[in-house]
């Protein structure tokens, strides 16, 4: 798993593209993201959107030093569920 470096003043969008060679014909009817571990100051999800394929957060927050997973699951129109996950590390730049 590929781990990003995030600053902790930053606002930074991050998009998963749940169609490429993945949904077929299916689109996406609900997106849900979470992140671990939970905490004050912690990394949250700001905005979130998809437009059927495509998953898209606004990522802010975190504490230096620390390591956050965030998680999204989707909920596709046929009723299959799956869920990918973005890791990020918070470093003062």
């Amino acid at each position: 798993m590929r781990v990003f470096v995030k600053d902790p003043s930053a606002r930074i969008d991050y998009k998963i593209d749940w169609g490429a060679g993945h949904l077929g014909n299916d689109i996406i009817q609900s997106s849900i993201w979470t992140v671990t571990p939970q905490h004050e100051n912690a990394i949250f999800a700001a905005e979130s959107s998809h437009d059927g394929k495509i998953t898209t957060v606004t990522i802010e927050g975190g504490v230096s030093g620390r390591v956050y997973d965030v998680r999204n699951q989707v909920v596709l129109e046929n009723g299959e569920r799956d869920e990918r996950s973005i890791s990020f590390r918070v470093e003062k730049r």
